[in-house]
């Protein structure tokens, strides 16, 4: 779809049958925001999901920090409520992103009847009507999905845990641990608990209306004004400015 702050889709794959198996549209209005749209796709997806005659065993996604504590606190929550197992969260996209690129690095092309390859012909805005040539490939290969999934179905959970215990002795300590001077906790929440009895004081206005508009009316008639009109050096037309 590409990039949009009004609207977003989140999906979840299934490896067991090699499906997108649910689909939701998340407006921005829904989520309070844009950046918050992820997290309530997520949310309405998986608990869809956990309504239906489907055993979910396994999630793997990305370390998003709303996802990550919906699964951690929520989501087992709601499996007890519907007499599920828990779902275990695994966090798995950047390996998942090495491994299809070393399976799909140098794919075949693909060729006619007569051997020869094939090839598609594309127009980039940025050319300006030039094309470009590209030899088309054959499929991409998602066998590793298949041998991924028969991993965890046949790892015992203790071998699976003792991983995990090893990639958090890996992962690295959260940026502000650096700092030598942090501020103390329970002081910071003391002045943020300060700031929020002090009383809001409202400036009273420095000069009356007429002045103000004295002021601000020059720069209205400046702003007003007809501008240049710039025109294309190649094409001669005006030009769009942003």
């Amino acid at each position: 779809m590409g990039h949009s702050a009004k609207y977003g889709t989140y999906t979840i794959f299934c490896c067991t049958v090699g499906l997108i198996i649910h689909i939701v549209l998340v407006q921005a209005s829904e989520a309070g925001s844009s950046s918050n749209m992820e997290f309530i796709g997520h949310q309405k997806a998986f608990l869809c999901l956990l309504t239906t005659g489907m055993i979910i065993r396994a999630f793997i996604s990305d370390r998003h920090s709303a996802i990550s504590k919906w699964m951690r606190v929520d989501c087992p929550k709601k499996c007890k409520e519907l007499g599920k197992p828990v779902v275990d969260h695994f966090y798995d996209l950047t390996m998942l992103s090495a491994i299809h690129f070393n399976y799909n690095l140098r794919r075949e092309n693909k060729v006619d009847d007569q051997g020869n390859i094939k090839v598609k012909v594309t127009y980039p805005k940025f050319k300006d009507g030039e094309a470009t040539v590209r030899e088309i490939k054959v499929e991409q290969n998602y066998e590793y999905v298949a041998e991924i999934y028969e991993t965890m179905i046949t790892t015992s959970r203790e071998d699976l845990k003792a991983v995990e215990g090893e990639l958090d002795r890996h992962t690295p300590q959260a940026l502000h641990s650096m700092l030598q001077n942090k501020q103390n906790k329970e002081e910071t929440i003391g002045k943020y608990h300060s700031r929020k009895q002090k009383e809001t004081v409202i400036c009273p206005p420095t000069c009356s209306d007429a002045e103000l508009q004295s002021i601000v009316q020059p720069a209205v008639n400046d702003a007003t004004r007809k501008r240049k009109t710039y025109t294309c050096s190649k094409y001669g037309k005006p030009q769009i400015r942003v």
